[in-house]
């Protein structure tokens, strides 16, 4: 199997700057409802590949850093929004399910 360029690679800083500075509410959620770090106060997206989302996470007084996958991966850069879009309601699907939300 040859290697392929990341098909995410060449929107990844824009998409990570735009995540950050318009949709932090759902970068949290993101971190609190698919990561799993439920004291989470603030969460900054890191990275951003085919593969998944980065993020470095504070709150309480501490600090994490947590890798939430697409399953399955991005074949294409076109995915890359509706595949963020469809996470952030997931998140807050299940944070609202656990009185979290």
């Amino acid at each position: 199997m040859e290697h392929q360029l990341d098909p995410v690679a060449s929107i990844a800083a824009a998409a990570i700057e735009h995540m950050n500075s318009d949709h932090a509410d759902a970068v949290l959620a993101y971190a609190r409802g698919l990561g799993g770090i439920h004291w989470a106060q603030a969460a900054v997206m890191t990275g951003l590949s085919a593969h998944g989302i980065d993020l470095t996470v504070s709150g309480d007084g501490r600090v994490a850093t947590v890798h939430i996958p697409f399953i399955p991966p991005l074949s294409h850069a076109n995915q890359l929004r509706p595949r963020l879009v469809a996470m952030a309601q997931q998140a807050r699907d299940r944070l609202a399910a656990a009185g979290d939300g």
